[in-house]
């Protein structure tokens, strides 16, 4: 069971150029003073995404005091690989969530690590092939004539209005 979990929607319905959607958790200090909040505001944990040109990075840092320096230090996730520009320009909903786990917690020492364990009361047809692939490819298929690859999956609608209370 998770100790934290944050989850949150972002849409970016006219793109973005630099800016972020990241969340910041805020430090609990003794001169916080939220009027006057600015980016160099104090931060315990930072989550999202952000952009500045073709820069794409998904963060996720923890900032926390190092016990035997007294300084405070961040850590950083692995940048992520997956191309994130879309997330700041398909004008789509998209929902992030983070979850932090309790750090002292850990799988029961019976844990099972076989990738896949068999149910020997289950019932299956005798030609049942437990490591058969989702889906095969059809060799023979081929593409109609005159098929359009560079076809949009949507097309805009020039007459469509956004309703009044958007």
């Amino acid at each position: 069971m998770p100790e934290l979990v944050i989850q949150y929607e972002v849409k970016f319905e006219n793109g973005m150029e630099c800016g972020g959607a990241y969340i910041k958790l805020l430090s609990a200090t003794p001169n916080l003073d939220l009027l006057n909040f600015h980016d160099k505001t104090p931060y315990t944990i930072m989550f999202g995404p952000d952009k500045c040109g073709m820069d794409t990075k998904f963060h996720f840092i923890i900032r926390h005091k190092n016990m035997k320096t007294g300084e405070y230090e961040e850590k950083h996730a692995k940048k992520v690989t997956k191309d994130l520009e879309s997330i700041f320009t398909d004008k789509r909903t998209h929902l992030f969530t983070l979850e932090i786990d309790d750090p002292k917690d850990k799988k029961p020492d019976d844990w099972d690590e076989r990738e896949t364990i068999v149910d020997e009361k289950a019932t299956k047809p005798d030609d049942w092939d437990e490591n058969a692939p989702e889906f095969i490819t059809d060799e023979s298929a081929v593409k109609p004539s005159g098929w359009l690859d560079d076809e949009p999956e949507l097309i805009p609608d020039p007459n469509a209005e956004k309703p009044h209370d958007w």
